[in-house]
């Protein structure tokens, strides 16, 4: 509950028109995704847009993977919302030129929207890089053109590849956009030696935004109180009888609630 209300704070100030980036860390296992998707069910309730993607260890390679996920999200919503999927398609169209070949080339389901997408000229590696940073802002500038908040939570950052950290770091530092909400979780306990995902954060922390916030959650281990009245819960018992077993389950997973669940899992099997 104090994490689900420091995320209001941060992500629900102001008047909206901004841009937040807020960095969720934890030890493997301590409920970084839970708590995320807890705080997406607000979002929606107060109708904002909520979308994820989750970065993979083997797909390293693959650029933009949960970036790129996350945005096929949001395009699958604004189709199933959207009573003229032509007009809006021609409306992305007007706004994107023959740009929006390379954000149809990622994303599929806009091939709902537009059809016809004309091929583009070859440019050196950092003009491509350039262009499509471009398009991409203009891409999500249109898609947030109106009121609605959008919050994308991007899982697991420190199996990141640069071209995202690139990604992430323009957006959060655009001028162009608002109303766009940028959560990020990752293992603190991966970053060893001169790990990507270290410099991302020492960069990004030194950047003054244009007109939102960075801002910092590290979530802890629970205690032996929150434990004990996991335990009870899960097993509909009154606390005075489950003391003994919440005491030996905290001795052993010292309050990792993913080690506690799975812990009682094996003793329920057993």
């Amino acid at each position: 509950e104090k994490e689900l209300s420091l995320l209001q704070e941060i992500l629900g100030s102001g008047e909206g028109k901004r841009i937040d980036l807020v960095l969720i860390t934890g030890y493997s296992g301590i409920g970084k995704s839970s708590i995320i998707h807890e705080y997406g069910k607000r979002i929606l309730e107060e109708g904002g847009r909520f979308i994820s993607g989750k970065f993979c260890q083997l797909e390293r390679t693959i650029p933009y993977n949960a970036i790129i996920s996350a945005l096929r999200d949001l395009v699958r919503i604004i189709v199933s919302e959207t009573i003229d999927v032509g007009l809006f398609g021609k409306r992305l169209l007007e706004q994107l030129g023959t740009n929006i070949k390379i954000i149809s080339d990622l994303i599929p389901e806009l091939q709902q929207l537009v059809y016809d997408t004309p091929e583009l000229a070859a440019l050196d590696p950092m003009e491509e890089k350039n262009r499509f940073l471009i398009t991409l802002r203009d891409f999500l500038k249109f898609l947030l053109s109106g009121e609605r908040p959008l919050v994308m939570f991007l899982d697991d950052l420190q199996w990141a590849d640069l071209s995202s950290f690139d990604v992430i770091t323009y957006l959060v530092t655009s001028k162009e956009l608002e109303n766009l909400h940028i959560i990020g979780a990752y293992r603190e306990n991966s970053l060893e030696g001169n790990h990507p995902l270290s410099s991302f954060l020492n960069d990004i922390s030194s950047r003054n935004q244009p007109s939102g916030t960075v801002r910092n959650i590290q979530l802890k281990t629970l205690n032996e109180a929150c434990i004990h009245e996991m335990v009870s819960d899960t097993l509909l018992l009154p606390k005075e009888k489950t003391l003994e077993l919440a005491q030996y389950i905290f001795g052993k997973t010292e309050g990792n609630p993913f080690f506690t669940s799975k812990l009682l899992l094996t003793l329920h099997e057993k």
